[in-house]
């Protein structure tokens, strides 16, 4: 599995596309990547590639996903929030995802 995103990402690798957002957002140098796999398990098409990226000095965070697909009861099981975006390729969503993540939180798309 690499680590090099779409092609629509410029082959930068998901850590660097992390820090992008993590830069936008105004996070400190000193980001928190932490693998989601234990909210979703490691038999869920997101093993490997649902990271939570924080922010120690504000305690903001955002959602990266860079899977193909994720479903429902993936994102069911992040308990987003208002305050948390939750970054992802456009094609990884499903209309009911989609909705199901706009009302509980913040969505993005890389």
């Amino acid at each position: 599995m690499s680590d090099t995103t779409h092609e629509n990402a410029d082959f930068l690798t998901n850590k660097e596309i992390m820090r992008q957002y993590a830069d936008k957002a105004g996070f400190g140098s000193n980001i928190l990547i932490l693998d989601l796999v234990a909210a979703c398990g490691v038999t869920s098409p997101v093993h490997g590639k649902l990271w939570r990226v924080l922010d120690p000095a504000s305690g903001r965070a955002f959602v990266f996903c860079a899977a193909d697909h994720i479903t429902l009861s993936d994102v069911n099981a992040l308990a987003l929030d208002a305050e948390t975006p939750f970054i992802c390729y456009e094609i990884a969503l499903d209309e009911k995802t989609k909705a199901f993540i706009l009302d509980t939180g913040v969505l993005e798309f890389i």
